[in-house]
């Protein structure tokens, strides 16, 4: 079957609507899917998508191709991911296919996989296209059958919030941004017992208001209104499908999730002595000093949620996490996946015990940091990889080359590394002030040079050097 392989990306599949993606795309992708599920041994997955306006059209497609071959699908609906993560640990020994493109715009959309409880992801998926693209026709036998269950969200409701409670009414605004997170947020936090109101809880696949991505700021410009001009303490942003969070203080800062993993960082580890805390690359190093102050072991990522679950899995470790804000607890009252609703009410429970929440929040280690940028390189893979083997940097930095090259000084870091999503060079730079930051933007862009000309007068112009 002819089929547009750039849409299966590195931890998962993600395409335009009606253009690289179609329902055609999604039978066949069942299709094979199923006889994955197979070898592995599975025969049941839960099925589910978002509130997309495309969604229910490519579930049932998924479906029709899933049912070719002997495997039993729980159709749970429409529901966050973190939901369909949550079902398929209990019912389906967790296999769950989730159609959804999380934050990206409305008219693209995609598909999440979990096989076995772990995702499904970079050559396994390039495998998977391979094997769509082989596919001559979908076959005509119905092997499998369906099951049909409402119930998703209520059990997850009873299961990941009866034991969280916030210690006083903590008066939160929360944005769902019009994604599938509207049709369950607010009992979330009616069941943990804040005061909370939300903006643009109506489920709509078109995001008339803005794009369901609280990574972007201007993506949280009316919470930080609403919590800055109204009765509020904090405000709560999830994405699209529910796995990510963003968070705004009363005075309208953004707290990135670096510095909330601290927080939640120094709540598990004072359970938990001596565990290993996950996060990414792209994470501040004042993050590593938090977890070492608290008695944790940092250990630190490649960037991709992908990565961060099986690093938490693989290392028991009870919290992980990365800058783009997916959050994972896996501590004794959480189930390992990352899921913006169940951080958010962790989040309410450790701030409701302070007097000023807000405050709690700002008070956090922080360092002047460049937000993330972004440099056109077609060959970005190829130009890392020469970096990596090549570059010589001053100033005797530590070198890590998990993802990219970051060179982590006594005040600072500075990072590169090729997006595996799309084909530009990801840098990111922080120092413990900006005369540090700055040393370190001329060090790292007098090393980078040779292999990217012109990043030396990018780093100038972007902080103005």
């Amino acid at each position: 079957m002819r089929c547009d392989k750039s849409i299966f990306k590195a931890y998962d599949i993600r395409g335009v609507s009606g253009v690289s993606l179609t329902e055609d795309i999604f039978a066949a992708i069942g299709a094979v899917l199923a006889r994955v599920y197979i070898a592995q041994g599975q025969t049941r997955v839960a099925v589910a998508c978002d509130g997309r306006l495309s969604s229910p059209a490519y579930k049932e497609a998924l479906i029709r191709g899933l049912v070719t071959a002997p495997v039993t699908v729980e159709d749970i609906g429409a529901v966050a991911s973190p939901v369909a993560y949550y079902r398929s640990l209990q019912t389906t020994e967790g296999n769950a296919l989730v159609i959804t493109a999380s934050h990206n715009p409305k008219d693209y959309n995609g598909l999440k996989v979990m096989v076995k409880g772990l995702p499904f992801y970079g050559d396994d998926l390039k495998q998977l296209g391979e094997d769509v693209e082989a596919l001559d026709a979908l076959p005509s036998q119905v092997l499998g059958r369906v099951e049909v269950d409402n119930n998703a969200e209520r059990q997850y409701l009873e299961a990941l919030f009866s034991d969280i409670a916030c210690e006083r009414p903590i008066r939160v605004a929360f944005d769902c941004g019009n994604g599938i997170t509207g049709q369950i947020a607010r009992r979330i936090f009616e069941k943990i017992g804040a005061k909370a109101t939300g903006l643009y809880e109506t489920v709509d696949g078109r995001f008339p208001n803005h794009e369901a991505d609280p990574s972007k700021a201007p993506n949280l410009a009316d919470l930080i209104k609403t919590v800055c001009e109204g009765d509020f303490e904090i405000g709560i942003a999830f994405d699209g499908d529910g796995d990510r969070i963003g968070v705004v203080t009363k005075a309208g800062h953004i707290i990135h999730p670096d510095r909330l993993l601290m927080l939640f960082a120094k709540d598990c580890l004072s359970r938990e002595k001596g565990a290993k805390i996950v996060y990414d690359i792209k994470c501040s190093r004042r993050l590593t000093e938090v977890i070492e102050k608290a008695g944790g072991i940092p250990f630190m990522s490649p960037t991709g949620h992908s990565f961060i679950q099986k690093a938490v899995i693989e290392e028991k470790a009870p919290l992980g996490g990365e800058m783009s804000g997916h959050i994972f607890f896996n501590d004794a009252r959480a189930f390992g996946f990352d899921d913006g609703m169940y951080a958010a009410a962790r989040l309410l429970e450790i701030v409701s015990r302070c007097p000023d929440a807000s405050a709690e929040l700002e008070g956090l280690p922080d360092a002047v940091n460049t937000p993330e940028i972004q440099i056109a390189a077609p060959d970005a893979h190829a130009r890392v990889a020469a970096i990596q083997e090549k570059a010589r940097f001053k100033g005797n930095p530590i070198v890590r080359t998990i993802d990219g090259i970051r060179l982590d000084f006594e005040d600072g870091f500075a990072l590169c590394r090729a997006s595996n999503t799309t084909p530009v060079l990801v840098l990111r730079l922080e120092g413990d002030d900006r005369v540090s930051l700055l040393r370190i933007a001329r060090i790292f862009s007098e090393g980078l040079e040779p292999f990217s000309p012109g990043i030396t007068q990018i780093l100038e112009e972007k902080l103005c050097l």
